[in-house]
């Protein structure tokens, strides 16, 4: 970094002025920035984007850049496009292009820039951004002004004919997946209008997978549903009401994730003084044993007998129950019911065995907690899961009580404290016995009676700015002193031997900037 930041100081002195112009000073963002940065001490000059306002999707239209007056006597230029789905090409001999924007080739001493357009292939409306420089010819940067412009242009439908166009990247909401579902999200336009299009997607893998939804327009955000573990390639198909396609693949790993505990036999009946070999197996998010398994503590919190670090219970010498015994791998625990010379549960109201739950979704921390978030829980009991709940710092935000899956989508709850807090699943059982899971942290926005947190500070570049206040609570803060000065270059119209190396160098510098 710090040899390409020499390499900027060194070649600054002689790229402050240059002929063939450079790129990023068209008034258009990320900057929008013109030559004024760099140029100063002359007269503004009127700069217009003359052509078409109305272009069907993917059809070309010609403009011209006009620039009149100001202080000088030549004129350079700079044009870019609000859409990266659209291209900009040269008409005029003057007009050169590079990383997609147009540049002079050279000055111009009627201020007459020709090139064209061609349109996305769906409708919508592109934005050009134009900037002109008069220029005093002195080969200085002093006694030149820019001034800059825009043109909207509307894309109208066209034809139909066209395939669809992908133009967000087919993906899940986190990769790797470490529950039973993931969000998948693809975006998609056409010249046919986007309410016409229907996602289909699909899946190779080491076991089916089921989208919901799929085959229509609401697909375009979809729920992958997996059944094991493993690598997974998903492909969504984007057909158009001409049935044309294009289609788009990426690869998803689904990772086996410690989900519960499954413990035999969940019910039995052991003679005084006899053994009982109780046997406990972690198990992924799909019910799958996994191939590495944990250290199991037993307990037999009730009394009843005596269990080893292996699960052999020792029962008690007399009659008696019923009893609980307890395996526990942090952060889960599980039980079952026994007891001694008699059948367990032959006492009124004798289910003494709570259920197991484990939080499936949200699978990883931190996660915002945004309405329509998908809450999910495994929950089992000898005698039946009665509902299940979810509680973001104590508070409950949902209930399920028609299961399983015990799921639901997340809807705006009043009254949680923001910040990281605390998400956990509640499970009942027919008995009224309840368990809870394991926390995992979320992120609960705040409310709009809570007052915001501070502001963001300022971006890079010419400096940071004063951030915006962050809501009641909390004031915005101070942005940063910035990236310094952006090298000169730019849309001079002096002699200087550098310009296509200036375009490079500071396309380069951008690119840098904007990781």
């Amino acid at each position: 970094m710090r040899s390409l930041f020499a390499g900027v100081l060194l070649l600054s002195t002689t790229v402050l002025a240059n002929a063939s112009g450079a790129i990023g000073y068209s008034g258009g963002p990320p900057g929008n920035t013109n030559c004024n940065g760099c140029h100063s001490g002359g007269g503004a000059p009127s700069v217009s984007i003359t052509g078409p306002t109305s272009l069907g999707a993917g059809a070309t239209g010609t403009y011209t850049l006009n620039v009149t007056g100001g202080g000088g006597s030549v004129y350079g230029m700079n044009v870019s496009t609000s859409s990266a789905n659209a291209t900009l090409n040269p008409v005029s001999g003057t007009v050169g292009i590079s990383f997609g924007e147009l540049h002079q080739r050279a000055p111009s001493a009627s201020g007459s820039f020709q090139f064209s357009m061609t349109a996305p292939p769906f409708p919508g409306t592109v934005t050009l951004y134009g900037t002109g420089n008069s220029c005093n010819g002195n080969g200085a940067t002093s006694g030149d002004t820019s001034s800059s412009t825009t043109l909207a242009v509307t894309v109208t439908a066209g034809s139909g004919m066209n395939p669809p166009v992908i133009t967000t990247a087919a993906a899940a909401s986190f990769s790797p997946v470490r529950s039973r579902t993931a969000q998948v999200s693809v975006g998609a336009n056409d010249d046919g209008t986007e309410a016409n299009l229907s996602y289909t997607w699909s899946a190779t893998g080491p076991a089916p997978v089921t989208f919901n939804p799929n085959g229509n327009n609401a697909a375009k955000i979809s729920t992958a549903a997996f059944t094991r573990e493993g690598s997974y390639t998903l492909t969504v198909t984007v057909r158009d009401g001409t049935n044309k396609t294009v289609a788009e693949s990426f690869v998803l790993p689904v990772e086996a994730n410690y989900t519960l505990l499954r413990m035999t036999p969940v019910s039995a009946q052991v003679a005084p003084n006899a053994n009982l070999q109780y046997v406990v197996t972690a198990r992924d998010q799909f019910d799958v044993v996994l191939a590495t398994q944990p250290a199991i503590i037993y307990q037999v919190p009730a009394g009843g007998g005596s269990i080893s670090a292996t699960g052999l219970l020792k029962a008690q010498g007399s009659i008696g129950g019923d009893f609980v015994v307890t395996a526990q791998a942090s952060p889960i625990t599980t039980s079952a019911l026994f007891a001694v010379g008699k059948a367990p549960g032959t006492n009124a109201g004798s289910d003494k065995i709570p259920p197991t739950v484990s939080l499936v979704s949200p699978a990883t921390a931190g996660v915002a907690l945004t309405p329509g978030l998908m809450l999910e829980a495994t929950a089992f009991d000898n005698t039946g899961v009665a509902e299940v709940w979810f509680e973001i710092a104590a508070v409950t935000v949902a209930t399920v009580t028609a299961g399983p899956p015990w799921k639901v989508a997340y809807a705006t709850k009043a009254g949680l404290p923001s910040g990281s807090q605390a998400l956990e699943a509640v499970a009942k059982d027919i008995a009224g016995n309840e368990a809870r899971s394991a926390a995992i942290p979320v992120v609960v926005p705040v409310s709009a009676t809570g007052g915001g947190a501070g502001g963001a500070g300022g971006s890079g570049g010419s400096g940071g700015g004063t951030a915006t206040d962050g809501g009641t609570g909390g004031s915005g803060g101070t942005g940063g002193t910035g990236g310094g000065t952006a090298p000169a270059g730019g849309c001079g119209c002096h002699a200087g031997p550098f310009g296509f190396a200036a375009i490079a160098l500071l396309a380069l510098v951008r690119g840098r900037r904007r990781r």
